[in-house]
């Protein structure tokens, strides 16, 4: 078994979980759309300490985020800006639903 690294996460920090399906058809779209986000928040988001999206290996098009920013401002800005807005805007029609975000605090730290 391999023996864990113990991870202290910055005070203030804010970890977001968030999930998003993809109608049938349209998963390679999707895929497409958020690899581009990722790159853009990589550039973009210096708050963003962790930016990473993931394709669940048994269910094809359920996309999920993990994030991590320095403060709940760096999060906002992230909201905010062009990238993630443009992101949202053009998976509307690709999504099965709405993107769903969690705040999450962890259990022990």
């Amino acid at each position: 078994m391999r023996e864990q690294t113990k991870f202290r996460l910055p005070t203030g920090e804010v970890t977001v979980v968030a999930f998003v399906r993809a109608k049938s058809g349209k998963e390679a779209k999707i895929r497409e759309l958020t690899r581009i986000l990722q790159e853009e928040v990589h550039r973009k988001d210096p708050g963003a300490v962790i930016f990473q999206a993931y394709e669940s290996s048994d269910e094809p098009g359920l996309i999920l985020f993990y994030e991590i920013y320095k403060t709940r401002e760096e999060f906002q800005l992230h909201n905010d800006s062009a990238h993630v807005k443009k992101w949202f805007d053009a998976i509307e029609s690709l999504a099965d639903g709405r993107v769903q975000v969690m705040v999450v605090d962890p259990i022990a730290n």
